[in-house]
């Protein structure tokens, strides 16, 4: 019995396997990053009174894919830091203060208003503001003309995008992703890209 054996076959395969787990790794990354993210903002969206559009890809969310080039491919989730004020939290008047929605159930502020922050009534983007002692007084004109004393006022805000991407939760539910998809997603690739090369 005679088993010949090319081991310049092998040994092209074995040279060949620092590329290939590059790529492999890179792939990996790109696509358990894209399946992280998905989980986060479906975690967001449910918890939170926030729209699935607000979350779309190229608005306060964007990724950057791994590129296997590179010594030490990263996959990043960029978010943009931009408040958000509490009438994107379903704000509306009560007789007295104001309800709000950021979470499942809606909350009231009885000390909360909702104004501009000029003149110009609901011509002009609505806030909700609270009048706050700490930030001190300002002058104002009455409608007949007279001046009087008004405590400054603060706007509200609730959790902004880039807070809850970054929050307790979110990180576990990211984490969580990352751990469960990660291996087995690197294997099929990485078997598959080998197979490919036996052929």
């Amino acid at each position: 019995m005679r088993l010949d054996f090319d081991v310049r076959s092998v040994q092209r395969n074995i040279d060949e396997l620092p590329r290939i787990a590059r790529k492999v790794t890179a792939s990996t990354l790109n696509k358990v990053g894209r399946k992280a993210n998905t989980a986060a903002r479906k975690f967001i969206t449910s918890n939170f009174n926030i729209k699935s559009r607000s979350l779309k890809l190229g608005n306060l969310v964007s990724l950057r894919r791994a590129d296997a080039r590179k010594p030490n491919p990263t996959f990043t989730i960029f978010i943009r830091k931009k408040a958000r004020g509490l009438m994107k939290y379903g704000a509306k008047r009560l007789n007295r203060g104001v309800s709000v929605r950021v979470t499942k159930a809606r909350k009231k502020i009885g000390s909360a208003f909702i104004s501009s922050w000029r003149k110009g009534g609901i011509q002009q983007q609505q806030f909700v503001f609270i009048r706050d002692k700490a930030l001190g007084t300002v002058t104002r004109t009455s409608r007949s003309g007279g001046t009087y004393e008004d405590t400054k006022r603060k706007a509200l805000f609730g959790p902004s995008v880039a807070q809850l991407y970054n929050s307790r939760k979110v990180r576990v539910i990211i984490n969580k992703a990352i751990v469960d998809n990660y291996q087995p997603v690197f294997d099929a690739d990485f078997k598959k890209r080998l197979d490919k090369r036996k052929k």
